[in-house]
């Protein structure tokens, strides 16, 4: 009994984080705990972050899946290694084992063509991962197009050929009604709110919704697929 109650304890202070679930390093962290189990704890030959900033920033997280990591960008700059186009990258067909798109779906004016074009450099049996998002402010990195439903992105997932194996949800409908509120604030009040209020929105929301269990339609921040090449 008192191990159980420890054991929930550390989950509710673990989600009242900083790595609770609508927060990107969360997101990222499923995605190689996922993929690392796949293959049973071992590293992928190679990856290719897609978007990944001149900062590179997720690149010491995705060297626990690859130590052969690339990242690709529109322009050159910082921890670019490879300059190109989502539409049209510099590489052979059947390339790559994991392909990486955190937030940037929502980016691409041609979401379905970037799709078949990492389609075509991953290798079969490689992996897609993808973190993107339904509720969100506009962001404009360079611009900011669509946002997702699970149905719409395992739409085009499909029709990319790739089947998606995993989906996961990023907060619920209390971190939707947070975000709606705090994105209208302005200065000290946004900060103090934000404060304030985030960890008991996440809690509620952990509470009443359980974000990996979540149906179709339910409220959502975003979403994280893992989809693989057939």
């Amino acid at each position: 009994m008192k191990k159980k109650l420890k054991e929930k304890l550390e989950n509710i202070n673990f989600l009242l984080s900083k790595n609770a679930q609508s927060r990107p390093s969360y997101q990222v962290k499923m995605v190689i705990d996922f993929l690392l189990e796949k293959n049973k704890g071992e590293k992928y030959k190679n990856l290719l972050d897609v978007g990944g900033g001149f900062d590179a920033v997720y690149k010491e997280e995705l060297s626990k899946l690859s130590r052969n990591y690339l990242n690709l960008e529109i322009k050159k700059g910082g921890l670019v290694n490879i300059v190109g186009s989502v539409y049209r990258m510099p590489f052979k067909a059947n390339e790559f084992n994991i392909i990486c798109l955190f937030m940037v779906m929502e980016h691409l004016n041609e979401p379905l063509k970037a799709l078949k074009e990492c389609s075509r450099i991953l290798k079969k049996g490689g992996y897609v991962a993808i973190t993107t998002v339904q509720y969100w402010q506009t962001h404009n990195y360079p611009s900011d197009y669509f946002r997702y439903t699970r149905n719409g992105l395992e739409y085009l997932c499909n029709k990319a050929g790739l089947k998606v194996v995993k989906a996961y949800s990023h907060g619920g409908p209390w971190l939707v009604l947070f975000h709606v509120i705090e994105i209208n604030l302005r200065g000290p009040v946004r900060i103090i709110f934000s404060i304030v209020f985030y960890k008991l929105f996440n809690f509620l929301d952990w509470i009443f919704f359980r974000h990996y269990d979540r149906r179709v339609e339910s409220d959502s921040l975003g979403w994280t697929f893992i989809a693989s090449k057939t």
